[in-house]
């Protein structure tokens, strides 16, 4: 099975849910035949006892109703989101609500491909059923065995609990012996040819006890897979820093290193502690085909012509112009003063300029690390609370510290996002007059590049001068103002929710939902105060620059430096027929 619109394999996490599930209803049928104790499935006590679909509704972000998600996190699905023929719209989606779609889509579209691919195999047996017990016996019927609901319910305890197992290690029982009967009959190979998977990479797999142990970034204990004796080994952890800050503790594991909007929309909580990393994306106005689920395989198939209309808006400020960017016709036939000097080669310049800006903006796309700024854990030193103690005693705020964030730190993590910055703020001017040969021929000056880059197909733009930076962190701190708008409410609300004031109690839904909101929003302001003092610095810079520069340069240099407030009207000749644009 694959996934039906991009071909991708499924994650091996699907087919552990898949199995799981006909594990339990095996093992309940086995009961309802008043079948032996002994002949009982060993796994069915610890299947019973997983979370339920109804159990997971009440507390998991990707099964709460569309109107509770709204209210706590911000509009789920703008409508026309994914109508190619919709007018331009703004995705209004906060960071999380991407993530939890993300997973939902992912989800659903697994089951979809299980679904679809077992009623081929059953139109390719050509079989015929007759009743409702050999129904049950045939993939081909996937829906029947298994509902909507629980596939849900189990790939959520699948994606929540599972532990990976890297099978291509040395000590792997794989590696260790070519007489495996896993090599005599080819099912490796099997697996990679028809599934899309390589078992040596990783396989998921289910521990009981280990899996009901809580998360924390500074967890005191530690495990592995021993090879040697087939089994999961857990310890405790003896690093400096937990080795005796944590004795006497409840048991904590680690889940890894994620955002608190990623453990949230992936397990259903957050420790609320700042312990965790945050994050915010800055696609305000497409969607990206990297979901930023973190599971392998899965992506939206956005076709780049669809996008094209909607990269377009980031375009529309037309940062550096007095005026609007317009077609060379729609220009001409103004007449006004301010244009009546443009030559029509100048203006037929400008408009393919910005075309070209628009088709390296579609190369950046989709590609997540370039429109989402992830900043590290506010408070690094948090350990958890003893549980059985005093958990929820105390109202902890998380915040950003100067000590533990400085900018060098800041520099480093928006670095990605400011190459997207530069090219939406481009200016014919920029680089000594050589920004649309850039534009035309790809290529980044000689020592642009950093060696870390290895996708040829990007256009990265280094810092140039300071007005081409001026502008680009004004474009930043516009998308950071716009993804702030996104949030259901602003962050003095999520910190007086947080201090107790609302009588929000504590890992309720709402005070999940507002530690997330708080970390994201935290982030993008951080971001914008940021980028305004940034932009502040730079256009000082600028005004002190032009001192001796005449009058009449120095005015065209100051003018390019005015932003207008109002987006430039639409016009859907910048991105037709693109399949020519660099010709």
């Amino acid at each position: 099975a694959r996934h039906k619109f991009t071909g991708n394999a499924l994650d091996p996490g699907a087919y552990l849910a898949v199995h799981l599930v006909r594990r339990y209803w095996l093992a309940r049928r086995s009961i309802e035949n008043e079948e032996e104790e002994e002949e009982l499935d060993k796994l069915y006590p610890y299947l019973k006892v997983l979370p339920t679909y109804d159990d997971l509704s009440t507390y998991h972000p990707l099964l709460w109703p569309d109107d509770l998600r709204e209210s706590l996190l911000g509009v789920y699905q703008a409508k026309g989101t994914h109508d190619q023929g919709s007018k331009r719209h703004k995705m209004k989606k906060t960071t999380s609500v991407q993530i939890i779609e993300g997973f939902r889509s992912m989800i659903l579209s697994e089951y979809t491909s299980f679904s679809n691919h077992y009623k081929k195999k059953h139109q390719t047996r050509n079989l015929v059923y007759d009743d409702h017990d050999n129904k049950s016996l045939y993939p081909s019927h996937f829906e029947t065995i298994i509902s909507m609901e629980e596939y849900f319910a189990m790939r959520i305890n699948v994606l929540s609990r599972n532990f990976g197992i890297l099978l291509s290690s040395s000590t792997s029982p794989l590696n260790q012996s070519q007489d495996n009967y896993i090599f005599q009959h080819g099912e490796l190979q099997y697996y990679k040819d028809q599934a899309g998977l390589d078992i040596r990479d990783a396989i998921r797999s289910m521990v009981p006890i280990l899996d009901m142990w809580d998360h924390h970034a500074s967890s005191n204990t530690e495990w592995f897979y021993d090879h040697s004796i087939e089994s999961f080994v857990a310890k405790a952890s003896y690093n400096d820093k937990t080795a005796s800050s944590l004795t006497g503790y409840d048991v904590f594991n680690s889940y890894g290193t994620h955002s608190d909007s990623y453990l949230f929309a992936k397990f259903g909580f957050v420790n609320g502690d700042g312990s965790e990393w945050t994050e915010s994306s800055l696609a305000v106005f497409h969607q990206m085909a990297d979901v930023g689920v973190g599971e392998r395989h899965f992506m939206y198939n956005i076709a780049p012509d669809s996008q094209f209309e909607y990269l377009a808006t980031y375009l529309s400020f037309d940062y550096g112009y007095p005026q609007c960017i317009h077609h060379p016709s729609n220009t001409i036939n103004q007449n006004t003063d301010d244009i009546s000097d443009l030559s029509m080669e100048k203006l037929e310049r400008t408009w393919l300029f910005k075309r070209m800006k628009l088709f390296h903006l579609q190369k950046f796309a989709n590609i997540r690390k370039y429109w989402v700024i992830q900043l590290p854990p506010r408070d690094p030193d948090a350990l958890p609370k003893k549980v059985s103690v005093d958990i929820g005693e105390e109202a902890i705020i998380p915040r950003f510290h100067s000590r533990t964030l400085t900018s060098s730190t800041i520099n480093a993590h928006i670095k990605n996002v400011l190459f997207v910055c530069r090219l939406i703020a481009l200016h014919e001017d920029d680089f000594d007059g050589k920004a649309y040969e850039l534009l035309k021929t790809g290529k980044t000056l000689s020592d642009s590049r950093s060696k870390k880059q290895v996708d040829s197909e990007l256009l990265f733009l280094p810092k140039d001068s300071d007005d081409l930076e001026y502008r680009a962190l004004v474009a930043l701190e516009r998308l950071c103002m716009i993804a702030l708008s996104f949030q259901p409410k602003r962050i003095e609300q999520n910190i007086s929710i947080l201090s107790r004031e609302d009588d929000v109690k504590f890992r309720s839904n709402e005070w999940n939902a507002a530690h997330v909101r708080l970390g994201e929003m935290q982030t993008l302001d951080l971001i914008l105060n940021y980028a305004h003092s940034g932009k502040i610095q730079m256009y000082k810079n600028i005004k002190e620059g032009s001192l001796n520069l005449e009058p009449r340069k120095k005015a065209a240099r100051l003018k390019k430096l005015e932003i207008r407030n109002e987006v430039c009207p639409p016009d859907s000749r910048l991105w037709d027929n693109f399949s020519s644009i660099l010709d």
